[in-house]
């Protein structure tokens, strides 16, 4: 589920898709190396997913976006908390 913190962080973006029809939107999701292989990319897809499902909620259709889970970050120094995420990335489809 996505807290608050994330809607609001999601509401400018929605917002800008539905204004531009040209905007498209990537997701990968990400998890920290704790557990299982297998279950952080299972993990990461979900979190993904909760992403996605909200951005369809709010009017962005479903062809406009991408999404992947792509597992564990397995990156020295980063904090944990850091690891787990998804990124957003607003991309213009070419006419």
């Amino acid at each position: 589920d996505l807290d608050d913190t994330a809607q609001t962080a999601l509401a400018s973006l929605v917002k800008e898709v539905q204004a531009n029809p040209r905007l498209s939107v990537d997701l990968e999701g990400y998890a920290d190396p704790t557990g299982t292989f297998a279950y952080n990319v299972g993990l990461s897809q979900r979190r993904v997913e909760a992403v996605r499902r909200y951005l369809v909620e709010k009017g962005i259709e479903l062809p406009r976006i991408q999404a992947v889970g792509l597992g564990p970050i397995t990156a020295a120094g980063l904090p944990d908390e850091k690891k787990r995420r998804v990124t957003v990335r607003m991309m213009v489809q070419a006419d």
